[in-house]
């Protein structure tokens, strides 16, 4: 089995380490928290991506929510643009201080003025 390298080069691995099972006690790559701020917010810390998005998105669940203290936000992707316009549908969602990162991808994306933005 060859298994690409991100240098693009092919390495030949055998197959039982191609097959060996993750270990079970590896900690997650990814970490978002999410605590409560008061009524109707919510403070987020870390990578918001596909794997850790439907946390927000349960936050986002409950329509009383509609402050974001996104300062501590240190990787924003495409998943948590979308949780974020589901969310907005309904309401209007304010960012407070989101990170340069966060920033970075609404902006590219276009979608930065579908919220309410206090810095």
């Amino acid at each position: 089995m060859y298994i690409p390298r991100w240098g693009g080069s092919l390495d030949r691995v055998s197959d039982d380490v191609a097959h060996e099972p993750f270990p079970s006690c590896s900690p997650p790559l990814v970490r978002l928290e999410i605590e409560g701020d008061g009524p109707g917010g919510v403070v987020l810390r870390g990578e918001v991506d596909a794997s850790t998005s439907w946390g927000l998105a349960r936050a986002l669940d409950d329509p009383d929510i509609v402050r974001l203290d996104c300062s501590g936000v240190t990787f924003f992707g495409g998943a948590g643009i979308r949780v974020l316009l589901e969310a907005a549908r309904d309401r209007r969602l304010v960012l407070r201080c989101p990170s340069a990162a966060m920033m970075r991808v609404l902006t590219a994306a276009g979608q930065a003025g579908e919220f309410a933005i206090e810095h």
